[in-house]
């Protein structure tokens, strides 16, 4: 998974990593090898001034929700905000330093929130300050915040949750069971910054060995004679010889099978042509003709208006009519 991690993540953010001199090849050796035991992180170091240059570059793919996203081609992959990176600056530089001047050695520590505090109702922040807290009061516990956030909880609520509800949604909340976290899983350690994986022991997890599942690229009849017995025969057996012959075969048959139904069309076919032919050319066709009706055929096809004759005169309405017949009745009287 940690090859995963630089492979789907590392590899297309590599241009938000700019380092100062020096550092780029330490940053890879630390990640490379430096944090897989306590000698050789001696071999390997991690300094202050290098650890700066990554966690600015983890402050950038780490973030799920950034206030001012990275400006890349295609963004950054999901996987980044997957692996749990810490992207708080200081926490993150905590984490990441083993040597400083003055302390030679400085203990590794991806997942400082695994071991709870030694003291109860007492947070340490990840500046390194600690701070007493009521529990029945809730901003006691958002301490931290003005201290890079959470390092590790109290004695007495040991369990530090994986998702971020806490403070605003700014930090990981503490709990005394893992089944009250609120997403019922512990704070996970992000497998590409972790000490040690079960897979360089030989062991998978489950997710892993999901997504390492195999398929075959043998067509479907290969992959049923590799899973039945097979013969020693040369030339493959009696499948290898009929896969060879097969092709022809089915060719020849299909070639013969449309002959065959050409064939059987035009016979029963044949009459009904007969009689369509003899209605488009033969006597048929000459009786139709005689029978037809000249007038009907060559008639117009609209109606002809006489361009010479004067137009009818308007058809007048029911109470034009009425009217000029009492007209005709007063003019009778009057005479």
């Amino acid at each position: 998974r940690d090859a995963e991690a630089f492979c789907e993540c590392y590899c297309p953010t590599l241009e938000l990593l700019q380092p100062i001199p020096g550092c780029e090849e330490e940053i890879f050796a630390f990640l490379l090898l430096g944090k897989r035991s306590p000698e050789l992180a001696l071999k390997f170091p991690m300094t202050a001034e290098c650890s700066m240059d990554l966690c600015r570059y983890y402050e950038q793919i780490g973030n799920p929700t950034p206030a001012n996203p990275v400006e890349l081609a295609f963004g950054v992959p999901e996987q980044c905000h997957a692996l749990g990176l810490p992207f708080r600056p200081k926490q993150c530089e905590r984490m990441m330093t083993t040597t400083a001047l003055g302390q030679p050695v400085i203990p590794y520590e991806p997942c400082p929130w695994r071991t709870p505090g030694e003291k109860e109702d007492v947070l340490i922040c990840s500046d390194g300050t600690t701070h007493d807290l009521n529990p029945q009061e809730a901003d006691s516990w958002s301490v931290c915040v003005d201290h890079s956030f959470r390092w590790t909880c109290p004695a007495n609520y040991p369990v530090m949750c994986e998702d971020r509800n806490c403070d605003g949604s700014e930090d990981h909340c503490c709990q005394t069971e893992v089944w009250r976290c609120r997403a019922r899983e512990e704070r996970q350690c992000s497998v590409a910054l972790i000490e040690d994986l079960p897979e360089w022991h030989g062991f998978l997890t489950p997710e892993a060995v999901i997504r390492r599942g195999t398929t075959t690229t043998y067509d479907p009849l290969q992959a049923y004679l590799g899973l039945t017995s097979t013969t020693t025969i040369a030339g493959g057996g009696i499948a290898g010889q009929v896969g060879g012959i097969l092709p022809i075969a089915i060719g020849i048959a299909v070639a013969f099978g449309s002959l065959l139904s050409l064939s059987l069309c035009l016979y029963l076919g044949w009459e009904h042509v007969r009689s369509v032919a003899k209605t488009l050319v033969g006597a048929p066709r000459i009786m139709q003709a005689y029978r037809t009706d000249p007038v009907s055929v060559f008639g117009p096809s609209r109606d002809v208006k006489d361009s010479d004759r004067d137009p009818l005169p308007p058809f007048r309405t029911r109470e034009e009519a009425e009217k000029d017949r009492q007209d005709r009745l007063a003019n009778r009287a009057l005479q």
